[in-house]
């Protein structure tokens, strides 16, 4: 059995034989191919910076537990209600089978353009939108672009049973249960159908909008994902 703190081997990185592209609108107007390496470097800096972890987060003298782990902890244990907050508006979706989801939007009020983009997010096991990770980055990306954000809505798509949302059927909330954010999207684009939906996963929300990409296809309602911390090898992510 492997111990939960052994240190794991060392992973595998795989680049592309040439540089991915997508298509960014250009200062002067118009859209153009950009490389995305390139597009993350511009616009995030901070990831080629080295990580300094404070001291008491570093790897502890007391026990073999090294900094990622303690970090993790803090990550749990930490009190992060003071930052980045952020201001919901929820909707209870009932669903055909009887089911219901919790529709948080962000900011609350309807003082968007009809098609400003919106943010659908999907989060981790047994969490919701309340999570500090979710508003991490709700928060510098729904603010006004006065005051430096991108001005986007965003709607976290709270599982069955999740941050408070009712249990109203049999059917619970899993990685391989994709209909549920079939159905936010489809409500979606009902209410905002000249809106573009883009993908936020976390963790096992994360496993969920790459199936639910997968399964749609050409047909799928978001029109870009990024996913974060995704198991993406269930089996082999359950440890024995």
């Amino acid at each position: 059995m492997r111990s939960a703190f052994s240190s794991p081997k060392a992973p595998t990185i795989f680049y592309p034989p040439t540089p991915a592209e997508v298509m960014v609108k250009k200062p002067g107007g118009g859209t153009g191919p950009e490389s995305l390496s390139k597009l993350v470097e511009e616009h995030c800096p901070s990831l080629r910076l080295a990580f300094n972890p404070v001291w008491w987060l570093n790897k502890c003298v007391f026990t073999s537990l090294s900094f990622g782990h303690l970090q993790t902890l803090y990550s749990i244990f930490g009190d992060f209600t003071n930052i980045d907050k952020v201001m919901y508006e929820r909707t209870y979706l009932r669903l055909m089978d009887g089911g219901t989801l919790g529709l948080d939007f962000t900011p609350p009020g309807d003082t968007f353009p009809d098609d400003a983009p919106i943010i659908v997010v999907c989060h981790g096991l047994t969490g919701g939108s309340y999570e500090a990770y979710v508003r991490a980055v709700l928060a510098p990306a729904c603010a006004p672009i006065s005051e430096g954000g991108l001005g986007y809505r965003a709607v976290v798509v709270n599982f069955r049973g999740c941050a408070g949302v009712p249990v109203t059927t049999k059917q619970l909330y899993s990685a391989g249960w994709t209909e549920d954010l079939r159905m936010a999207t489809i409500y979606l684009a009902h209410k905002y159908p000249r809106a573009p939906q883009i993908g936020l996963g976390f963790s096992l929300g994360a496993n969920v909008m790459v199936r639910y990409q997968a399964e749609e296809g050409e047909r799928s309602r978001l029109e870009s994902v990024c996913v974060l911390g995704n198991p993406w090898d269930l089996v082999k992510n359950n440890w024995a």
